[in-house]
């Protein structure tokens, strides 16, 4: 299969938030209810674009556990995407979204689009993070921002396609202006590979 474009997402947040969870309701339409990941995990699936063109979102699904954190800086590496996970259910998870920030911005390209996810937003769960709140702190930071149900498969495909997409429109923009690299494309011709 043709793909136009190759994009590394790198899916970040607090251990038990769902980050897996999400990941597979995307990239396989499922609902996983899983034990926390251990290191790293990478599934990729392909989505095509209003305009015909073909993405392929490498997701590199990164443990939350204090002991892994160390390991994470690395897979900040290359990412088109940085999706920053919290539980709707858990303040902590929320309050947490400082140091995933920070670590984000450290280590990932500045060209990365940042989104924040707000998961769990199911029925059964008691939610403590409003809306108003996870609103004000993307907005406030520049994000995008989206609330899930992996559960229900609810906002999941937005989340992800509007991040690809606004990737995409900052790559349009950064072609208008020679001097700025492209962050995404086919390995070998200046863009990010999927998978590295």
């Amino acid at each position: 299969m043709h793909v136009d474009y190759r994009l590394k997402v790198c899916v970040v947040g607090d251990s038990g938030v769902g980050k897996t969870s999400l990941i597979a309701r995307f990239t396989d339409g499922v609902f996983l209810d899983t034990a926390p990941t251990i290191g790293i995990d990478t599934r990729v699936k392909s989505v095509d674009t209003d305009d015909a063109r073909t993405i392929q979102l490498c997701f590199w699904d990164t443990a939350g556990q204090e002991k892994f954190r160390a390991l994470t800086s690395s897979f900040y590496r290359n990412a088109a995407i940085v999706a920053l996970c919290f539980d709707l259910s858990s303040r902590a998870s929320f309050e947490s979204l400082n140091y995933w920030l920070d670590e984000g911005e450290l280590f990932a390209a500045p060209s990365a689009v940042k989104i924040l996810i707000g998961t769990k937003n199911d029925a059964d769960v008691e939610r403590v993070v409003g809306l108003d709140e996870a609103l004000r702190f993307a907005t406030d930071r520049s994000m995008l921002f989206v609330e899930t149900s992996a559960k229900r498969g609810s906002g999941v495909v937005d989340a992800f396609q509007s991040a690809a997409k606004q990737v995409l429109l900052n790559d349009a923009i950064r072609d208008a202006a020679p001097s700025m690299t492209t962050i995404v494309g086919d390995e070998g011709d200046g863009g990010y590979g999927c998978c590295y």
